[in-house]
């Protein structure tokens, strides 16, 4: 049922802690762990919420609510990673292996790929939705493309992501 209510839209700010570690045993492996949000918090103004309450007794029932405006709410974020097992196999040949995790699940992935100057590429495998995918890396730029189908309209797992780093100040 439409309300009929159109509150202003909520505005907000937050802040989070992430944390990076790696571990190179040999030039021939790197581990990598890659925790996000281990702090994090959104401070919101002018949240709209819905509150109703509603009881049964034989024979009769209430339902009371209303809606109304939070002038405060705080979002914690939840915590979530990655481990990454990094192998040269062969000179520019590489392969691994990838978790990632959050508080619902566990999801896998291997890959195999070939490391020419600062440029990988990878091919992907993820068992557990038995999606495909490709991997083009550069340590500034990464464009990586996973599906269980190559029907868009059909796939129950798809990723498409583009990330760019952008390194600012003096590097030593």
């Amino acid at each position: 049922k439409d309300l009929d209510w159109h509150p202003v839209a909520p505005t907000g700010y937050g802040a989070s802690l992430d944390l990076n570690i790696e571990y190179q045993p040999s030039y021939q492996s790197k581990l990598s762990l890659n925790l996000y949000d281990v702090w994090g918090r959104i401070y919101w103004r002018d949240v709209p919420t819905t509150q109703y309450d509603f009881s049964y007794k034989p024979k009769s029932y209430d339902f009371t609510g209303g809606l109304s405006i939070d002038k405060s709410y705080i979002q914690k974020l939840p915590l979530r990673g990655t481990f990454t097992a990094d192998f040269n196999t062969q000179g520019t040949w590489r392969t691994g292996f990838s978790l990632q995790a959050n508080r619902y699940m566990w999801l896998g992935q291997f890959y195999g790929g070939y490391q020419l100057n600062n440029w990988f590429s990878k091919f992907l495998v993820e068992p557990q939705t038995q999606a495909l995918g490709i991997s083009i890396e550069h340590p500034n730029v990464r464009l990586r493309w996973l599906a269980d189908s190559l029907r868009t309209n059909q796939a129950h797992r798809l990723g498409l992501d583009l990330s760019l780093r952008l390194p600012f100040g003096r590097s030593e």
